[in-house]
């Protein structure tokens, strides 16, 4: 695992500069070992006797085992302040309502497999649908892909049912997307996730932009 210490100024944002002063190759990432490279890093800075009171803000994404080193820092340092990504809060956010709809996250993960290595069920969707591209994968470094792909499967509902009711039942996935996609509650759970959850992605694409 590798932790990446950056530091910076705290001016006016077109005078602030920022500076990686340390990479640090660890075993295992827990509280104790951000707490460790967290005082590395200070020892770089100012050699001996550190000033603890000049130190005003960790950033950091919100896991757990950050939220618990951010404690253990703050106790050291007086004047600081924890701030933890808002993205990453978001992001969880968005995993929470995932948690929520097991029945749309089967539905969107069998649909994914009818799909998945089939050039043959590709070329028919494409062929059905050449308006259309297919639904969006998930990228691991992209948060609130679930959501995504949810408001894209609101917003084509009809149009995908017609693919699926093209194919012969010759998988469980195809099967099951055909039992799901009759079901009254998965339509009424896609329009509602679009209608309330489409500015979670929304703000999580603004924010990622932001410089």
């Amino acid at each position: 695992m590798v932790i990446n210490v950056i530091v910076g100024t705290l001016e006016e944002r077109d005078n602030q500069k920022t500076f990686l002063i340390m990479t640090k190759f660890v075993e295992k990432t827990n509280h104790s070992s951000i707490v460790q490279t967290f005082i590395d890093a200070l020892n770089l800075i100012y050699v001996e006797n550190i000033k603890y009171e000049n130190i005003l803000l960790f950033v950091s994404d919100a896991a757990p085992y950050m939220i618990k080193a951010g404690g253990i820092i703050k106790s050291l340092c007086p004047h600081l302040i924890h701030l933890t990504c808002l993205t990453h809060g978001i992001h969880r956010l968005s995993e929470e309502i995932r948690e929520n709809f097991r029945e749309i996250d089967r539905y969107i993960s069998n649909f994914m497999k009818v799909f998945k290595k089939s050039p043959r069920r590709i070329n028919l969707f494409k062929e059905t649908l050449v308006y259309l591209s297919l639904p969006p994968e998930p990228v691991v470094t992209r948060w609130g892909t679930w959501l995504t792909k949810a408001i894209y499967h609101a917003t084509h509902f009809e149009s995908l049912k017609k693919v699926i009711f093209k194919l012969e039942d010759d998988c469980f996935a195809i099967t099951e997307c055909k039992k799901l996609i009759m079901n009254s509650r998965v339509i009424n759970s896609l329009a509602y996730i679009k209608a309330n959850f489409s500015n979670i992605v929304d703000s999580i694409t603004e924010i990622e932009g932001i410089k």
